[in-house]
């Protein structure tokens, strides 16, 4: 589950992972639904808000890197959302996967 609370607004999304473990690697099955419930609750938040709110994610050193947060609505070019919104805690790749 990702649980996500901004000023105004709070969201909610389950992530639901199709993970076999013997085909290919964790971040490979994390990254659309890791990918998609961020844009849900980006999406979410405007809505609610109605100011412009994005996302990001990478894997690295066994975690997920996370960003989110309003955002401008004309981003300067060739600027890497990272770059732009607060980054969150990150989540080790450990919580996401059992046994």
């Amino acid at each position: 589950m990702l649980v996500m609370w901004t000023e105004g607004f709070q969201g909610c999304t389950r992530l639901r992972l199709d993970y076999n473990a013997g085909e290919g690697s964790v971040e490979e099955s994390l990254e659309d639904p890791i990918g998609n419930s961020l844009t849900q609750i980006a999406d979410e938040a405007c809505e609610a808000t109605t100011d412009r709110y994005d996302c990001d994610f990478t894997f690295e050193g066994g975690a997920v890197r996370l960003w989110f947060g309003r955002a401008p609505r004309t981003p300067p070019a060739a600027t890497e959302w990272s770059d732009l919104l607060p980054e969150l805690p990150s989540i080790p790749l450990s919580e996401f996967v059992t046994g």
